[in-house]
């Protein structure tokens, strides 16, 4: 059995699971990243979802002294053109893999219908631009927001309480409601990792920060960042 480690954020950590499928699947140990440990929420929240995955043996929330493990997130400090293609994708050609690990997906989650459209919206600057107006959104029927309570407020405040709050305890049940949607807005947030890991492709989403509109098109169709 492979041991693996990662210690990205939850989106990048995410995009490295079809490397673990390719690969035969093992243990995973969330560790630190370059900016620190990885937070103890966000391993939480990630927990029941890594280990609905059959590819996933075990979870453990620390990498212990002395373990002899992959570290799929070596290679996001050595690409530089990582930020050109799906992240899982730059993992594959690292590691010898064909591209096509994420033509199926890889979070396999029993969908859960809700609401006909889920939107999410990070809070980071990096990942948006503009306020998001009604424009951008232009579907409020029988629609859904998943993320933190934070970005919610931040979401109403630029126009958008008519769109309700959908809390959630972990990635698990806020992928079983992606999955069981029928449409998909977001931003470059986790749950964006999450949607397609599920086969969700999004409708729009924000590219950067000198896009000032939702985009129509995925850049990576059927793939992702």
């Amino acid at each position: 059995m492979m041991y693996f480690q990662h210690g990205g954020k939850i989106g990048d950590l995410i995009y490295a699971l079809p490397v673990i499928r390719a690969l035969g699947g093992g243990t995973l140990f969330m560790g630190e990243n370059k900016k620190g440990d990885f937070p103890l929420a966000s391993k939480e929240a990630l927990l029941p979802l890594l280990q609905a995955q059959s590819y996933i043996k075990d979870v453990y929330m620390h990498v212990p002294d002395g373990a002899a493990a992959l570290d799929l997130s070596v290679y996001l400090g050595h690409w530089g053109f990582v930020s050109q293609m799906p992240l899982w994708e730059g993992a594959a050609r690292w590691l010898g893999l064909p591209v096509s690990i994420a033509d199926d997906p890889w979070l396999k989650v029993r969908p859960r219908y809700i609401a006909r459209t889920v939107y999410c919206r990070s809070l980071d600057r990096n990942t948006h631009s503009g306020n998001g107006n009604s424009e951008q959104y232009p579907d409020h029927y029988e629609s859904v927001f998943l993320g933190s309570p934070a970005e919610y407020v931040a979401f109403a405040a630029a126009g958008h309480d008519g769109i309700r709050y959908w809390p959630t305890a972990n990635l698990l049940e806020a992928a079983e409601i992606i999955a069981g949607c029928e449409k998909f807005y977001s931003n470059t947030t986790g749950l964006l990792a999450v949607a397609l890991g599920v086969g969700k492709k999004p409708m729009h989403i924000e590219r950067s920060p000198l896009v000032s509109r939702m985009v129509p098109e995925h850049p990576f169709p059927n793939r992702g960042w």
